[in-house]
């Protein structure tokens, strides 16, 4: 039971993440950047995000949530936990 509150908070945090994308301003973007990536993905990531113009970092933390939230909602609805 206890897991399954957790999952959920994890999905909510997931949604926080997609709104952020539409409701940040333009000006906090520009100063948010990665730094310290742990392995390869994050790398990449990383080097995408502080290389791209607004449009492209709203999109990149879109997905970010979109995936996150997507992961946690499968674990959910599957059982997997």
């Amino acid at each position: 039971m206890d897991v399954e509150f957790i999952l959920i908070g994890m999905i909510l945090l997931g949604f926080i993440i997609i709104a952020t994308a539409f409701f940040t301003k333009e000006k906090d973007l520009d100063e948010l950047s990665f730094f310290g990536a742990a392995d390869l993905f994050v790398w990449i990531y990383q080097l995408l995000f502080n290389a791209s113009d607004i449009f492209a970092k709203r999109v990149l933390i879109f997905l970010l949530g979109l995936v996150w939230s997507g992961l946690f909602i499968a674990v959910l609805i599957l059982g997997l936990y």
